[in-house]
């Protein structure tokens, strides 16, 4: 794959033709790009093998923001078994302890945050209203944030672009709080940061600006558990509300996969399975 990552579909084809010539039962390839067609190369190599009785399973994709029609080859090969993904009934959560006794944070990451010891919080806003909380550079009257875990509300600009400027202040750590109900994962790349609740968000500013001088723990160990994923599982779509089961029951899909069908409309993904966070 080199050293970006990637490969074209002559590597592709090599590989799947000597996973063939070696007597490979199943073919699994968790790799693909937005092709859209059945005829692609790679996708008939795949589809000819898996049609000589070998099973071939390949990711739909993860380009599900672009919508249907944009499916990923080589899993649109019309006897690949393409796999999209749907989301888990429970999400790996760590927690936090307040130094008040108050009821441990819950953030959203597979790994606790590497934080050490305990300490303050410092809100870039007081208003839990606010709609671009640290999307401008800070002002300067902003003190040095690197003693500090620095609370920062979702909303109007990238995580990253937010951290990035609260580092530009000193920041080495951040929790940023939700806008909305449903829980979500957060991508800050180097910098140390995760997702909470908008309710966690607001009480822990509302302590800011009381003063308390709370402080904040990450236990590296024997933080994590399970809370149940509100769009986990098997769902029901009626109209724009979607509940759990009751009738014409679906897997709500994971946001990031890919949608079909191809563009000859073959019928793609082909199944689902839980593969969301």
């Amino acid at each position: 794959f080199g050293c970006e990552g990637s490969a074209g579909d002559d590597v592709i084809i090599a590989a799947l033709t000597q996973a063939y010539k070696d007597g490979a039962d199943i073919l699994s390839l968790s790799l693909g790009g937005a092709q859209g067609w059945s005829e692609a190369p790679s996708s008939v190599v795949a589809s000819n093998i898996a049609a000589k009785g070998r099973i071939v399973t390949i990711a739909a994709g993860n380009d599900g923001a672009y919508g249907s029609f944009y499916a990923s080859s080589p899993g649109t090969g019309k006897e690949v078994i393409s796999v999209a993904s749907v989301e888990n009934t429970q999400l790996t959560v760590q927690t936090a302890t307040l130094s008040n006794g108050h009821a441990p944070i819950v953030y959203y990451s597979l790994t606790p945050l590497p934080i050490p010891g305990s300490l303050p919080i410092y809100a870039l806003s007081t208003d839990t209203t606010v709609a671009n909380d640290g999307c401008d550079p800070l002002p300067g009257s902003t003190p040095d944030l690197s003693g500090y875990v620095v609370l920062i509300r979702r909303g109007s600009c990238t995580f990253t672009q937010k951290v990035t400027n609260a580092a530009a202040k000193g920041a080495k750590y951040a929790l940023i709080y939700n806008n909305v109900a449903t829980p979500i994962t957060i991508d800050t790349g180097d910098f140390p940061a995760a997702a909470i609740s908008a309710e966690d968000g607001a009480y822990l500013v509302s302590e800011f600006v009381a003063k308390t001088g709370v402080t904040v723990t990450f236990p590296q160990t024997g933080g994590a558990s399970t809370v149940p994923n509100p769009q986990g599982g098997l769902m029901v779509r009626e109209g724009p509300k979607i509940t759990r089961p009751k009738s014409d029951i679906v897997a709500l899909q994971s946001s990031f996969s890919t949608y079909g069908p191809v563009n000859d409309l073959v019928f793609k993904p082909s199944v689902a399975a839980p593969g969301g966070v």
